[in-house]
């Protein structure tokens, strides 16, 4: 009887040592994902700037845009062929219809194409 508590007590012990392990290497892959998503905002920011666009006036909108990692695929027509098959990042407003979508490359980490909002 006392090994079923043994082994029971041992077993819950482990369940909480890797479910704890698994949380925190979740938070750390939150904080790097968090700044990589402010460097490219950041670019995009400074890409409107030098090209003193009048999306530069509106910085806190871009300031909170959304980044997402899309696969570059046949349907991009105006594209590089050579990022044919490539992640890389789409950057856009969160809260404007009219926005441009903004693509990012991932290893450069430089603006490398915009389409225009509606």
């Amino acid at each position: 009887m006392k090994r079923k508590y043994i082994w029971f007590f041992m077993l819950i012990f482990i369940s909480l040592f890797v479910t704890g392990c698994a949380k925190n290497e979740e938070e750390g892959n939150d904080v790097k994902k968090n700044d990589i998503d402010n460097e490219v905002i950041n670019i995009v920011l400074e890409y409107f700037q030098d090209q003193n666009t009048n999306q530069h006036n509106s910085v806190n909108e871009w300031k909170t845009a959304s980044v997402k990692k899309i696969m570059v695929d046949e349907t991009f027509k105006n594209f590089d062929q050579s990022y044919l098959g490539k992640e890389i990042f789409l950057v856009t407003k969160v809260d404007s219809v009219a926005a441009p979508l903004v693509f990012v490359d991932m290893e450069r980490f430089e603006v490398i194409g915009i389409m225009p909002g509606e």
